[in-house]
């Protein structure tokens, strides 16, 4: 294969940046300064999987906690399980490709604007909730999962995530909510198209 095309990819963990939004904070500076124990080459190594949010014991070191402090959530909420124990030496990921297969990425990317519009959708939600949706719709790059899965995520039963999603899709929808307005909430009444929620038989 000849390759046309060198594209270069930035990895940056996604539930950091979309706490900084709900937070109303624009840059990695801003967070690192909101931050006292932690410098700013610090916040962005750990953003970037350079550095995992976990001591050597296995507990939340102190720029996690000071993190998820800042950005008024728990630890938990920005680095799921499948998350902490990354590390790389670089976050830029590189790859040779021909022309047809830069068409074919490019193609995807109104499904990535769709995707980042239901993000938007689910500003509002708890993190519970937001994850729920994330794990059953496959928003979080690890493809759909079942009741079962998410369940054993959170620590609660199958019907109780059933709930969890049954009122995170309400409360997506809903006209009555001041956050999503009228585009948004034609993107909501989509939601599946974004990911297919695997469904099991009782």
């Amino acid at each position: 294969m000849t390759a046309d095309i060198n594209l270069k990819v930035t990895v940056r963990n996604a539930r950091i940046l979309r706490a900084m939004r709900a937070a109303g904070i624009t840059s990695l500076a801003e967070l690192a300064r909101r931050v006292p124990d932690a410098s700013y080459g610090v916040i962005q190594s750990i953003t970037a999987f350079r550095y995992r949010p976990l001591d050597k014991h296995g507990q939340w070191c102190p720029a996690a906690l000071g993190m998820a402090t800042a950005l008024h959530v728990e630890p938990s909420d920005l680095w799921p399980n499948y998350l902490r124990e990354i590390e790389a030496r670089s976050n830029v990921v590189a790859f040779d490709m021909t022309l047809d297969q830069f068409a074919a990425v490019a193609s995807s990317h109104d499904r990535l604007v769709e995707v980042d519009r239901v993000r938007n959708c689910m500003a509002a939600l708890s993190p519970r909730q937001r994850l729920v949706i994330e794990m059953r719709y496959g928003l979080n790059g690890n493809g759909v999962h079942t009741l079962e899965e998410v369940g054993a995520e959170l620590g609660v039963c199958r019907e109780r995530v059933r709930q969890f999603e049954s009122f995170a899709l309400r409360k997506m929808r809903s006209p009555k909510r001041r956050w999503l307005g009228g585009a948004d909430h034609a993107v909501a009444e989509t939601l599946p198209s974004a990911g297919t929620g695997r469904e099991e038989r009782p």
